[in-house]
């Protein structure tokens, strides 16, 4: 059964998240979004760092900002990792030697099954020439690429496109080449939102005035994905837009509750309205 929950009220809570968002205000004011090219990487380069940083961005108990911050040393350091066809022609033992010197210095945000991940990334984008960009072409359209298709194309292709495949990365790693790669898309609205424990609390807190236990089945995803879709429609945006608003205050306030300083505690379950 559906949570009940106040429309009109959730789409006020919703303008209004993404209007601070937008305006970097309250809450958001300080965020910086470490996925962004504030490094001069050339185009192929940018895109494939959006594509291997984010398949390896999977829910592991790690700060993905850290994670974003740190692969940009790496390609600074080691380019041809982010090139499938330059990795490729490297021997085995400079590559794992390689892969071991950034597991060694940046424990935190990249793990030895990593290692796995990456390789079978860079092996598939050599079927589209080592570029993620050309990956993306095989669905474009005039000068605007699918997003539905693409969604569905690495949806259904897990064993190619480990975790970049998943319910959380996949939608975020469209979004990320949207906003931060500049990659023209239509039916953005298409895609889902990506719903984690940080969602979760968010959405517990101001839209169904609950205690959120922690438990996030299936269910409660797609409870959770409704409610934010129908929200969405009423505003007239894609509902992808509120992943990283709602990612950022669930994880930096409602999961420590700073409700104190929190830019939206007049709709909390604290503070019924």
């Amino acid at each position: 059964m559906r949570k009940e929950f106040n429309i009109e009220r959730a789409v006020e809570i919703g303008k209004t998240i993404l209007d601070y968002f937008k305006k970097r205000k309250g809450v958001f004011s300080n965020i910086k979004i470490e996925s962004r090219n504030d490094i001069g990487m050339d185009k192929e380069i940018y895109l494939n760092y959006i594509t291997f940083i984010s398949s390896i961005d999977y829910a592991k108990g790690i700060e993905a900002d850290v994670l974003w911050k740190e692969g940009k040393e790496w390609v600074k350091k080691y380019r041809w990792l982010f090139l499938p066809n330059e990795l490729f022609q490297r021997s085995c033992k400079e590559v794992m030697e390689t892969f071991l010197i950034i597991r060694k210095n940046s424990k935190k945000v990249f793990r030895l099954k990593d290692i796995g991940i990456w390789l079978t990334i860079a092996s598939t984008l050599q079927e589209f020439e080592g570029k993620t960009s050309k990956l993306l072409e095989r669905f474009k359209k005039g000068e605007v690429i699918d997003a539905k298709r693409v969604f569905e194309f690495i949806k259904d292709s897990k064993e190619k496109f480990p975790y970049l495949s998943g319910d959380k990365i996949l939608p975020m790693w469209i979004k990320i080449l949207k906003e931060d790669g500049g990659v023209e898309f239509k039916n953005m609205d298409k895609i889902p939102l990506p719903v984690d424990r940080n969602v979760a609390r968010v959405t517990y807190n101001l839209i169904f005035h609950e205690d959120f236990n922690g438990e996030l089945s299936e269910k409660k995803k797609e409870e959770i994905r409704e409610v934010w879709k129908e929200i969405a429609n009423r505003i007239k945006v894609a509902v992808i837009e509120f992943d990283t608003p709602l990612w950022f205050l669930g994880g930096k306030y409602c999961s420590k509750r700073k409700c104190r300083i929190c830019s939206f505690k007049k709709y909390c379950r604290g503070n019924r309205v």
